[in-house]
């Protein structure tokens, strides 16, 4: 249902409930969300960094690794952009995420913080490999 600037419906209520079950600031795909997306597509999300399979945090149940956004790659391009096509560095990247280093004092902030700091991490590494390849394979 659309009302002036409201938007209710079921894929709000979805997104809530997902958001509710994760322990991190990041975005994870739902299934009903990755059956929309064609599997060409998909596969080029995968292949571009898009997408990663993660150990995304839970709150509980079993863990395994599911499909999230990587959040990492658009700064990354937008720093590239900054540097006139220059690599980006770590260091830039972990500059441009410094929110994520303050010191909470609240334990559930810092541990929503902390795995998304693995993330980071994570996510990092595979975007500058992935940026390092596209360099070599384009010249």
């Amino acid at each position: 249902m659309i009302s002036g600037r409201a938007v209710i419906g079921k894929p709000i209520v979805e997104a809530y409930k997902q958001e509710r079950l994760q322990d991190w600031i990041g975005c994870k795909l739902s299934d009903k969300c990755i059956r929309e997306i064609s599997k060409k597509r998909f596969d080029e999300f995968i292949k571009d960094c898009t997408i990663l399979k993660y150990e995304i945090p839970l709150k509980s149940g079993k863990v395994h690794k599911q499909y999230a956004f990587n959040w990492i790659a658009p700064i990354e391009y937008a720093c590239k952009c900054e540097n006139r096509g220059k690599p980006v560095t770590r260091e830039q990247l972990i500059k441009v995420t410094s929110f994520l280093d303050k010191n909470h004092d609240i334990w559930d902030a810092r541990r929503k913080v902390s795995n998304t700091k693995q993330f980071r991490e994570h996510a990092i590494d595979v975007t500058l490999r992935q940026a390092a390849l596209a360099v070599t394979k384009h010249g």
